[in-house]
């Protein structure tokens, strides 16, 4: 799903650090989907932001002039930067705010003159009484916008009709490759929330309880940790040890795995990410020989002084430790089935 949003959303927000937009950022991030902003939206938004800037700044200086000339003693004017220097800070802001969530920047669509002219000399929607020149590119740069589209605008009298997009741009839709069942539009952030994330985000809400208590998780950990658990995560994580120092081996669960199940998202139609954090109390054994013992310090000072002659070895059996592995398990169908699996970090709670 891509979320195309209309200039009049951002000026609603302009600094985007409201409860609808963390609800559209965070929520897209959990339920998969991409944010896009035309272009010429950016332009507009900063625009008008220049404009509003300057109108409470000009009726600032002229409220601290009157009170100069109301006060016995003379009051300093505070310094408010031009507008056109506060509206580059924002065009700044904007852009890179935009990247940090991964929101595409939609290119200004190249459409004929010719096509415009006939365009509005037709009065066809988004024109009206002569004006919608901006809002006709933005509505072109939606329609050639390809993938499941929902376009969020607040602008009901150049787009829409009694609730709905207007005819002659429901037309345009029908006539390009964006489909019916592909195409949507939410006349403001709250009503696209109410539709999209949340009710989502509750379903992915039940399929993590689902996980907790059917429990595959942590049947799954009790099934695989032996093998989860590496010569490398045992000797290096686990006690400390350089590379190449020891062998080992025959890890076992000492108890029952604490699963947390930190987070659920939609990867695509019936199938989930799920975030997790385990806890995994081990035993396990660790061998080292003469040359490790003469090769590296940490292995003579877990063994103690005594020299190890040539061709010896020494076996510690019931090591023990807790590991602390995140994982993100791919689930997939009603039963919600493990189909793949990936380490993010393995960490021990205790180093020797």
């Amino acid at each position: 799903m891509i979320v195309v949003l209309d200039a009049n959303v951002i000026l609603a927000d302009p600094w985007l650090r409201g409860t609808q937009f963390g609800t559209l950022i965070d929520g897209l991030k959990t339920v998969g989907g991409t944010l896009a902003v035309p272009a010429l939206v950016v332009d507009e938004v900063v625009t008008k932001y220049e404009e509003t800037y300057e109108q409470a700044r000009g009726k600032t200086i002229s409220c601290w002039e009157e009170l100069n000339k109301l006060s016995r003693e003379e009051i300093i004017t505070p310094t408010i930067k031009p507008a056109s220097q506060a509206a580059s800070e924002y065009r700044e802001w904007l852009l890179a705010r935009l990247a940090q969530i991964s929101a595409r920047i939609l290119p200004i669509p190249d459409v004929p003159h010719q096509v415009v002219i006939a365009r509005e000399l037709s009065r066809k929607r988004p024109f009206r009484n002569g004006k919608g020149y901006r809002d006709y590119l933005i509505w072109e740069t939606v329609l050639r916008t390809p993938g499941r589209v929902v376009f969020v605008t607040m602008n009901t009298s150049d787009f829409g009709e009694v609730g709905e997009l207007h005819r002659d741009l429901a037309e345009d839709v029908e006539r390009t490759a964006i489909k019916r069942d592909s195409f949507d539009v939410s006349w403001n952030l709250r009503a696209f929330n109410e539709v999209y994330i949340l009710p989502r985000l509750q379903q992915l809400e039940e399929i993590r309880k689902r996980l907790e208590v059917e429990g595959q998780i942590i049947e799954w950990f009790k099934d695989n940790t032996d093998s989860l658990l590496v010569e490398e995560d045992l000797l290096i994580v686990g006690m400390g040890m350089p590379p190449g120092a020891g062998r080992a081996g025959l890890v076992r669960l000492k108890s029952d795995p604490e699963v947390e199940i930190q987070a659920v998202w939609e990867r695509e139609p019936g199938r989930y990410l799920v975030r997790v954090q385990a806890e995994l109390p081990v035993t396990f054994s660790a061998d080292f020989d003469a040359d490790d013992y003469k090769n590296f310090a940490e292995v003579r000072e877990l063994l103690g002084p005594e020299d190890m002659p040539a061709g010896s070895s020494a076996s510690l059996s019931d090591q023990e430790n807790e590991f602390l592995v995140s994982m993100v398990f791919t689930i997939g169908g009603n039963s919600l089935r493990i189909v793949d699996w990936d380490i993010e970090q393995i960490d021990a709670r205790y180093v020797y």
